[in-house]
């Protein structure tokens, strides 16, 4: 069993390797049931284009950090 706690405390410009786009800032905490450390989480949600960026810092400072980011994608012609 996990516990998650987020929220949502800005909206802001983000800057990844496909370009610069508004998107929601998420901070977040991620720890297993029953454990001393977890993980913190801060994410990026392009209400348009979905997760923009992603970055998980182990609290333990093991090496289990993750980042993703966003490094291209393909715009919707209008009317297609």
């Amino acid at each position: 069993m996990r516990r998650i706690t987020a929220a949502v405390v800005s909206y802001e410009k983000v800057t990844v390797p496909a370009g610069t786009f508004d998107a929601f800032k998420i901070l977040a905490r991620d720890v297993a049931w029953g454990a001393q450390h977890g993980f913190r989480i801060t994410e990026y949600y392009s209400p348009t284009l979905g997760r923009i960026k992603y970055d998980q810092i182990s609290e333990d400072g093991d090496l289990r950090n993750i980042l993703m980011e966003l490094i291209s994608y393909n715009p919707a012609k209008p009317g297609a």
